[in-house]
């Protein structure tokens, strides 16, 4: 069986150690057929140092490994939105040619959201203000194709399902804008080991479903070897079990689902 994995991160990346070579050599062993790099670009951000990613070299890189690889390697993006940035991050989206662009909520122009700052900062608010951040993103950036780790915060705070849950309609909100604008929701497996990340996406997959969303990527946010195309069976049997039958994959003429 083939699998797919659209969300690795290289050294391109201030928090990873993969070398872009060893990470399709991986791809290559588990039998990984598509494969997209998706280097942090987090322009500004309050309290993470995120150097500022050399896209034409990082572009040039990835396109001289497609020129020799048995599989199929998509040049992505992975984008950190703020009300600070976004507008010279849409420029430099609009500037270069990306396969795939993934928008991600990691922090505000506060604080990054990972920080022990941030439940400090907004206490009971917390999930509040990072929801509301979310669907700022999918209303704002006109540039990308899937949302990234909805349950991030859930790494980084004690955050109880049900408590996940009170945000229900905020939640609608969102998956309505994506919805709207063909856009997909990515199953992120960094965290998927854990039962309550599989209970909040399990929720999150059946209600993006009921909402009419058809797209949906998968993504190990792998930061080093060994997590590339991590529970990907998994994830696969959550995605048909709440009614969607493959995941997604971008083209230049729309989304097609992969063939395992």
């Amino acid at each position: 069986m083939n699998s797919i994995d659209l969300h690795i991160h290289s050294t391109w990346s201030s928090d990873s150690i993969l070398p872009m070579q060893k990470a399709i050599d991986t791809a290559v062993t588990l039998k990984v057929s598509s494969m997209a790099f998706t280097d942090h670009l987090d322009i500004g951000h309050p309290d993470y140092f995120s150097p500022f990613l050399n896209i034409s070299l990082y572009l040039d890189q990835i396109e001289s490994l497609q020129k020799k690889s048995s599989i199929a390697i998509l040049k992505g993006i992975e984008v950190g939105i703020t009300k600070s940035n976004i507008r010279l991050t849409q420029t430099i989206l609009d500037q270069f040619s990306f396969d795939y662009i993934i928008a991600s909520c990691h922090g505000n122009d506060e604080v990054e959201f990972f920080r022990k700052k941030a439940q400090d900062l907004y206490s009971t608010d917390l999930l509040k203000v990072y929801f509301d951040h979310i669907l700022f993103i999918v209303h704002s950036l006109s540039n990308f194709h899937s949302l990234a780790h909805i349950d991030y915060i859930m790494r980084y705070h004690t955050i109880s399902l049900e408590e996940f849950l009170q945000h229900e309609s905020i939640i609608n909100a969102i998956f309505k804008v994506l919805v709207d604008r063909n856009k997909a929701m990515e199953i992120n497996t960094k965290n998927l080991d854990s039962e309550k990340c599989k209970a909040v996406y399990l929720f999150l997959l059946q209600r993006f479903r009921q909402m009419g969303g058809k797209w949906i990527t998968f993504g190990s946010d792998a930061h080093q070897a060994k997590d590339i195309g991590k529970m990907y069976h998994e994830a696969k049997k959550m995605i048909n079990q709440t009614g969607f039958s493959a995941f997604a994959i971008p083209t230049q003429n729309g989304w097609v689902l992969h063939s395992d």
